[in-house]
């Protein structure tokens, strides 16, 4: 996993492929508020997975890093829910 890590460009390039692969299914599902508050869900619970592993396996795993990976998700998720969930 650290040889994966030291190419930053592979491990990089797994995170802007889900977030292009979750655009793509946003824009298909466009019409359906709740299908695309979902997608955005389930994007941001990878993101915080991506941080904890790649944090992890670059060694710099730390409980603020982890912190500040878990409050981006949170105000993610929050201001989706306000933008796709309320009338």
């Amino acid at each position: 996993m650290k040889n994966l890590v030291k190419n930053q460009t592979v491990t990089f390039a797994i995170l802007l492929a889900s977030q292009v692969v979750a655009a793509i299914f946003i824009l298909v599902n466009r019409p359906n508020r709740l299908t695309t508050f979902l997608i955005i869900s389930v994007l941001t619970v990878f993101y915080i997975l991506w941080g904890i592993v790649y944090h992890q396996a670059r060694g710099d795993f730390d409980i603020k890093v982890i912190l500040e990976y878990f409050l981006i998700g949170i105000l993610v998720i929050l201001i989706a829910s306000v933008v796709f969930l309320l009338p």
